[in-house]
């Protein structure tokens, strides 16, 4: 097994199909990293910093910036926890929803375009091969997480 070209092609793939780099502008001037959050906001009814930061694999204080430039959007807004008030909660506004859906129609389009020439056989296996690759990666990260959670008890 080469790992030195598989991990070569899925990082090209990954920075392809992001359109950008991750500090580059997405469609609306959003960087992959806001658009991420907004997609994550979007799908949840609320989450809190913490847990934003989590889904999005980043410290808490560059989520805390990333959904600042989004409050200032009018994209997301915070609200303080009712029964703790260090607690912020973050939601997805209505214009945020619609300008996630313009991103995804963007994506797609690009995804589309990227594809032709595919038969549907050919892009069927490409999805079973992502549904595995993903499947492996979140059986990897359990285990770790297992592992991590017996050397401290």
């Amino acid at each position: 097994m080469d790992l030195d070209q598989l991990h070569k092609q899925l990082s090209l793939l990954a920075r392809r199909y992001q359109l950008r780099g991750p500090r580059e502008p997405l469609a609306l001037g959003l960087t992959v990293s806001e658009g991420y959050a907004l997609g994550i906001l979007t799908e949840a009814s609320s989450l809190t910093m913490g847990q934003l930061a989590a889904e999005l694999r980043l410290s808490l204080a560059a989520a805390t910036k990333i959904v600042a430039r989004l409050c200032n959007l009018g994209f997301t807004k915070r609200a303080v926890d009712r029964l703790d008030k260090r607690v912020q909660h973050v939601l997805a506004t209505q214009k945020g929803r619609k300008a996630y859906s313009k991103l995804q129609v963007q994506f797609k389009d690009h995804l589309k375009n990227s594809l032709e020439g595919f038969t549907s056989k050919d892009i069927a296996t490409m999805v079973k091969g992502i549904e595995n690759i993903n499947l492996s990666i979140d059986q990897w990260r359990a285990k770790k997480s297992r592992e991590v959670a017996r050397s401290t008890s």
